[in-house]
Parts: C-alpha cells; structure tokens; sequence
C-alpha cells in the first residue's frame, strides 16, 4: 500500500541546493534510512515530509509520529511512564513490557523527566512515538547520545514496530540493521536502493523471531483497541478479519519455537 509519495521537491538554501528528489514513493511496512552528508537536508527532508510541503502526498490513513532531537514531545514534571501513556493506544502492561527492552527495568519507569540523563530522555522520547496512536515514524538521528547496548534494544524494537519508519542517522551500521531501503540524499538526483537481508545465523534467526513477536503483539492491542470503538460496518469487518489473521500468525510462531 501506498503511503505516502513525493514527486519533484528540492531544497535550496540562497544560490546553494541541497537536494533534489524526482520520484519517492514509501510502501506499508517499509524502514527507509536517509543519509548524506552533513547538511544534504536530510532533517529538512523530514520537516517537508511532516509539514506535507508541496510536491508531497501522504494517504489519508496515515498519522505521522515525529521524533526529533529538541524532544518537545516530554513533559519534565511527568514520569516516564505518564508521558507515553497519555496518547498511547496501548495497555500499561504492554507499554511496560517495550520499556523493559529499551533497558527501563521495573521502578525506573517511575522515575521524573526532569531527572532522566539525556540519553535515558532520548529512550523516552522515542518510546513515545513509538507507542503513540501513529502508523508512519519520522525518526531525526534516534541512536545520538544512546550508548551501545541501547542501540542494540532500539534496533530490535523499530525492527518489530508493525507501521513505517522514516529515519535519518550517521550510523552506517544501525541503518544496515534496521533498514529495508537507503535514500541518499543529494544535489544531483537522490537514489532510493533496497537493503538485501543476509542474516542466515541462529542468533539473527532467534532476533527476528523475537521481533515478528513484539511486532505481532503491537499489532494485536491495536486492532483490539480500535475493534472496541468501531461501529458495525465494512471498516469493523476489516479488522474483525485482521484479527483472526493475527491469532492465525501467532499460532504459527508458537508453533515454530516449539
């Protein structure tokens, strides 16, 4: 399904262009990291992409979650767990189980903003998003100020994230991990390249396994939350059916780990 397109958009600032994008079209379920070099325009192209700049069409369906390094999206008088609540579709159980793999463990999701590290306010920030009511993420440099351990955890968990990912980084090895496509942002024509999946290990093949889990349980709370609040009609049939898929799917990974 086709979410969201952008058809000739450049950015230039005075004489100097930054980039040029002729054709992008993002898909359902796709994770595009965005690079180039410092000051191609790669958190610009984010910005347009949020604010629908002209040249610029995203679906009806789709509900942009944005994360960006000013962290607006915090209250510091609120716990960690408060500010992801608040417009989270999901249960406290489940938002508690996310925390506890971006490596908040048990009291720490008490804790106050205000007294979070800058990495641990990154952590929560992208938590957030992550678990807010949106289908599409816009992720301006997530894994800065993250040590690596909690770039690991993030990774597996934007992995499971069942929507789609749009995120800029200068981590070669985090976009290698995570990404389905790389666009390259340039002042000539920017290039949009699928990433082939090589992870043929154990440990990769146990990592993806955990990752369809969350990514089938993320899924899961949210159609059973919007089923609850949908009136009889086409769009409660479609998630009534979407539904059974889902049971459908996770009978099938119990049984594969079995």
């Amino acid at each position: 399904m086709l979410l969201l397109e952008a058809i000739n958009i450049e950015k230039s600032y005075g004489d100097r262009l930054l980039f040029q994008v002729e054709k992008l079209q993002v898909h359902r379920g796709e994770r595009i990291g965005i690079v180039g070099k410092n000051g191609a325009g790669k958190s610009t192209l984010l910005n347009m992409i949020e604010q629908r700049a002209e040249g610029i069409t995203v679906a009806k369906p789709v509900k942009l979650g944005f994360f960006h390094q000013r962290l607006e999206n915090l209250d510091p008088a609120k716990s960690i767990l408060e500010n992801i609540k608040e417009d989270s579709p999901y249960t406290e159980h489940f938002i508690r189980t996310v925390l506890s793999r971006l490596l908040f463990k048990r009291e720490d999701v008490y804790k106050k903003v205000e007294m979070l590290s800058g990495g641990e306010r990154v952590k929560t920030a992208l938590a957030k998003v992550f678990l807010g009511n949106y289908n599409v993420l816009l992720l301006d440099e997530p894994t800065n100020y993250l040590d690596l351990h909690t770039k690991e955890a993030l990774q597996e968990v934007l992995k499971a994230y069942p929507g789609t990912i749009l995120f800029v980084t200068h981590d070669r090895y985090f976009v290698k991990k995570l990404a389905t496509h790389v666009l390259t942002l340039k002042q000539s024509k920017a290039e949009l390249a699928a990433i082939e999946d090589t992870g043929k290990s154990k440990k990769a093949s146990q990592q993806q396994n955990e990752a369809e889990k969350l990514a089938l349980q993320l899924e899961l709370t949210k159609v059973i939350s919007e089923l609850s609040i949908t009136p009889e009609g086409k769009d409660k049939q479609r998630l009534e059916k979407r539904y059974e898929e889902l049971l459908e799917e996770r009978k099938r990974l119990n049984r594969k780990e079995g």
